[in-house]
């Protein structure tokens, strides 16, 4: 009642949420379908503009593709990945694994997941 704003969100888990590969298996031959995959993920942090990088490796743990995107605040995101390297070539099929950290006041956020690439 009053003058008095408030808003709820919910307690508890990371500042990284949700985060999932659509599809969890794609093709990125150039047929049009299924050729890249988002990576969504929601963010929470209603204070300040935040830097999140998003990279991809292989199983053998080797950098495949690296992004990192301007300040970014709170709200649902998705990162695109074309299968390619960062030479611009496509990755062979298999299993790639994908991070996305987001630099906070407490240290790093980190979320990762798979997703795989098939022809």
């Amino acid at each position: 009642s009053g003058d008095v704003v408030s808003v709820r969100t919910p307690m508890g888990g990371g500042l990284i949420s949700s985060v999932r590969a659509s599809p969890a298996t794609f093709t990125p031959n150039g047929d049009g379908i299924n050729d890249q995959v988002d990576i969504e993920y929601e963010l929470r942090d209603l204070e300040s503009l935040r830097q999140i990088e998003f990279r991809i490796y292989d199983l053998s743990g080797r950098l495949v593709r690296e992004v990192v995107a301007a300040g970014t605040r709170s709200g649902s995101f998705a990162q695109a990945w074309d299968g390619r390297d960062e030479a611009g070539i496509t990755v062979p099929p298999g299993i790639y694994f994908y991070q996305i950290d987001w630099a906070t006041d407490q240290g790093n956020e980190v979320a990762s997941g798979v997703v795989g690439v098939a022809y």
